[in-house]
């Protein structure tokens, strides 16, 4: 089952900084690997391009390479999604305009999430 949340996209600052928050808590595991608070990825075929968001989906070791002026330059290295807690955190939608198309467990850990603030949104079931 898959919902839509109409203009969630605004949601995606509150999103963000709710999982910070969680990964600041976190501290990763030894100090060498991280939950990478969201993780964008776009797709173009054709004439149409898809925009996939994936919050708290994927770990990451975040290696530093110099400074750039003031600015620290980091590289994230992919590790995998295998490592626990990831599923058990992780949320995946598809931002379609400005609506969040969002399935039925994303959508749970979401509300666990967020709590009230969803409430304000319209979630219409799609299919």
């Amino acid at each position: 089952m898959r919902y839509r949340i109409i203009n969630g996209a605004n949601l995606l600052h509150t999103i963000r900084e709710k999982i910070i928050n969680y990964i600041l808590n976190l501290k990763g595991l030894n100090g060498k690997i991280y939950l990478k608070p969201i993780h964008v990825v776009i797709v173009k075929k054709g004439n149409s391009v898809g925009k996939y968001v994936y919050v708290n989906r994927y770990w990451w070791k975040i290696k530093y390479s110099g400074k750039r002026n003031s600015t620290s330059k980091v590289k994230w290295k992919y590790l995998g999604k295998s490592i626990p807690l990831s599923k058990e955190y992780g949320l995946r939608f598809k931002i379609v305009g400005n609506d969040i198309i969002i399935d039925e467990k994303s959508l749970m850990k979401l509300r666990e999430i967020l709590g009230d603030i969803l409430e304000k949104y319209n979630i219409i079931e799609e299919y």
